[in-house]
């Protein structure tokens, strides 16, 4: 009832998320992913509380085709690269060069 087309409403709240979730990978180009987020806010500085809480789920579909794998997290699994160009081919500089 206090609210009206075009009312003006300033809040100056003070706020942190904290969260956790998990992303598994179903088959090769496809995962599901799961998260808990809890939003804690604070208005004028007095109490900080819970203001809303929430589950999200969520499926991925990969269509390049390029799975994730554990060699993607090696340091040298991004070292060759391939440009637009199929003739050439890019490479990083050797330390010291």
């Amino acid at each position: 009832n206090k609210y009206y087309y075009g009312l003006r409403v300033n809040q100056q709240w003070m706020a942190a998320n904290l969260g956790c979730g998990f992303t598994h990978a179903i088959t090769g180009n496809l995962s599901g992913s799961l998260d808990f987020r809890m939003r804690f806010a604070s208005e004028k500085r007095d109490l900080v509380s819970i203001s809303d809480t929430g589950f999200f789920a969520g499926v991925q579909w990969q269509v390049k085709g390029h799975a994730y794998s554990a060699d993607d997290d090696k340091p040298k699994a991004h070292r060759k690269t391939t440009g637009r160009r199929s003739g050439r081919l890019y490479k990083w500089l050797k330390k010291g060069a």
